[in-house]
């Protein structure tokens, strides 16, 4: 064995590599989906040049323990969740609600300004991934959440994890640790937070809004009597009432298309489609 793959593989073999580590390198990737340890030999030594059995082998055998004790762990936490949810109390609320079910907290982010979802872009937003008070976390899920753009608002600390259904519970620690300044505008009006704030009595002032308000995009749904509300800027208005309208108000396609017509919006591509194949079909 060479000086530098006995290196590599002392390297390799001491990481504490989980499942998404393993997944991560493609020559593990064999032992990972049920292959041979020569399969994932065979990939790791292509992958990296490594050309020593005893080096490769060494590798491979750690990545294959490491991911079987984190498909045990996995199972662990699995088996949490279940006892944790048992453990209901008379609001529903599971009794430690502080923490995910690998035992550790739960943390805030803000969704990446590329989000696909244009209408969410920037929303602040919470996940697993907090540290604990003796500083570890779940590393695998923190990881996940910054490969996909979303930025760490550590300095807010750890946030329970979300058990009610009303938004304005959900982030109420949120607002106490002083995050009100951090909610983009189309997220409070997306919440009807600038009509109803329910953060008043904290003294909450959505500072963020001014000089937006008298430009919003705004009427009152005519099928139920709804207020809607809208960033000028809002490229989804359309579609956003088009799903309203279909799923809130059970309206017809053809009808719920006319609709967003009346409110002088514009029907998206698919929409605009779908319309003149149904006008068609109505012609004699």
């Amino acid at each position: 064995m060479s000086n530098r793959d006995r290196d590599l593989g002392s390297e390799f073999a001491a990481q504490d590599l989980g499942a998404g580590d393993v997944k991560d390198v493609p020559a593990l990737a064999a032992t990972a989906d049920g292959g041979t340890v020569e399969d994932a030999m065979s990939k790791l030594a292509a992958a990296t040049g490594i050309a020593d059995p005893a080096a490769l082998k060494l590798i491979v055998e750690a990545a294959t323990a490491s991911l079987n004790a984190s498909h045990k762990a996995e199972v662990d936490a699995l088996r949490s969740e279940i006892d944790a949810v048992r453990q209901e109390g008379r609001e529903g609320r599971v009794v430690d609600y502080n923490e995910s079910a690998g035992g550790y907290p739960w943390m805030y982010y803000r969704k990446p300004a590329a989000w696909p979802d244009v209408q969410t872009r920037n929303w602040i937003t919470m996940g697993p991934g907090g540290a604990g008070k003796d500083g570890h976390r779940d590393n695998g899920s923190f990881v996940l959440y910054v490969k996909k753009g979303f930025i760490p608002l550590t300095k807010y600390g750890q946030c329970p994890v979300p058990v009610s259904n009303k938004v304005s519970d959900t982030y109420s620690e949120f607002i106490k640790k002083g995050g009100a300044k951090e909610f983009p505008a189309s997220q409070i009006v997306a919440y009807q937070w600038h009509r109803n704030n329910p953060f008043i009595r904290q003294g909450v002032r959505w500072e963020q809004l001014d000089g937006i308000i008298d430009k919003l995009k705004s009427w009152t749904c005519e099928y139920c009597g709804f207020r809607l509300d809208f960033m000028p800027d809002d490229p989804m208005v359309g579609q956003a009432y088009m799903i309203h309208l279909r799923v809130t108000d059970k309206v017809d396609f053809r009808e719920a298309s006319e609709a967003v017509k009346r409110q002088n919006l514009t029907a998206t591509p698919f929409a605009q489609r779908s319309i003149e194949e149904i006008a068609s079909l109505s012609r004699p």
